[in-house]
């Protein structure tokens, strides 16, 4: 895919000696480049598919970006396009593209991480929030839990149509499917009931709930930079938590718990341990029903090595088949 002429254009001070090199994505849609400057000022394009967006989000989430890099320098820093509009992005080609900063550092390998690397991302987490609380807090019912409790009862309600796909589903993807429904059919009306107990009004502000590990750059040890704010929204805080150490430590139950307090500690908060469990394991589970009807019903491809993808999903079943919330 080449960068229009616009956008170009709009950006031509960053463009100008430039070296524009194709950033492999994610899952998403999304295009990235890495252009390189002989002043080793880099910055980041990024293309947002229109048909997944609009723009209203995008500006939500330029705000969202912009509260952040204004007093964080892990937060990559929007550059606004030299046109006439005030816009910070530049809607062309069926993308509406953005440029930012370029933050340097690499993300943790998935056995990488120690405790001092979790001290570092929570420690920037808590930044995040303390600004967004500062920007924008709502009481409201909890949209995780909501949203938890609606897709739970969506897939109970659909499990005989599950069910009867899964049983002529091809292997390996069978094989995937009848562990992710075997454990769904053992926990899911449980782990329902439990959401519905703990259903009330929590604190929401904006934050990023995307914390993937491969979203958080480290330089010696330490958090130099959180990228990709594309799932970014008002919810309650813990979510962010639940993504960040899931992703980093699947299977270190006990360190996940010692991060969570550290989190409570920097942000004079009680220990929301049960609560994190609770919200981890119907994530994990929600997570690999999601594969499922991604990859089987759905039978989409993403343009990435088929893989992968399914050991995605069967590091997924492999969290769920231990059961050490």
């Amino acid at each position: 895919m080449l960068v229009p002429r616009k956008v170009q254009f709009a950006w031509s001070r960053c463009f100008e000696g430039s070296n524009c090199q194709p950033i492999a994505g994610g899952l998403s849609n999304s295009r990235v480049w890495r252009l390189s400057t002989l002043d080793s000022l880099d910055f980041a394009l990024k293309a947002w598919p229109d048909h997944a967006t609009n723009e209203r989000r995008v500006r939500e989430l330029h705000s969202f970006l912009a509260t952040l890099s204004q007093r964080h320098n892990f937060i990559p820093r929007l550059i606004l396009p030299a046109t006439h509009s005030p816009a910070s992005f530049v809607q062309d080609d069926g993308y509406y593209w953005e440029m930012t900063t370029w933050l340097e550092g690499e993300p943790l390998a998935a056995d990488e991480a120690g405790l001092d690397h979790g001290k570092s991302a929570i420690e920037a987490v808590s930044q995040i929030h303390h600004t967004s609380r500062n920007s924008q807090a709502v009481v409201q019912l909890s949209p995780a839990i909501e949203n938890r409790i609606e897709v739970l009862t969506q897939h109970l309600q659909n499990l005989p149509d599950l069910q009867r796909i899964v049983s002529t589903a091809p292997s390996p993807l069978s094989e995937l499917a009848q562990r992710t429904l075997t454990y769904f059919r053992l926990v899911a009306v449980d782990l329902l009931e439990q959401l519905n107990r703990i259903r009330g009004p929590v604190e929401s502000i904006w934050v990023v709930r995307d914390l993937h590990r491969e979203h958080l750059l480290f330089q010696g040890g330490a958090v130099s930079g959180i990228i990709d704010f594309g799932a970014a929204r008002i919810d309650e805080p813990l979510i962010d938590l639940v993504r960040l150490l899931g992703s980093l430590w699947p299977r270190d139950r006990e360190l996940r718990h010692q991060l969570v307090k550290y989190y409570a500690n920097q942000n004079g908060l009680p220990n929301p341990v049960v609560r994190f469990q609770l919200l981890d394991q119907v994530s994990t589970l929600l997570s690999a029903m999601q594969w499922l009807q991604w990859l089987l019903v759905e039978n989409r491809s993403f343009g990435a090595d088929r893989e992968q993808l399914l050991a995605r999903w069967g590091a997924l079943n492999e969290r769920l088949d231990q059961n050490q919330w």
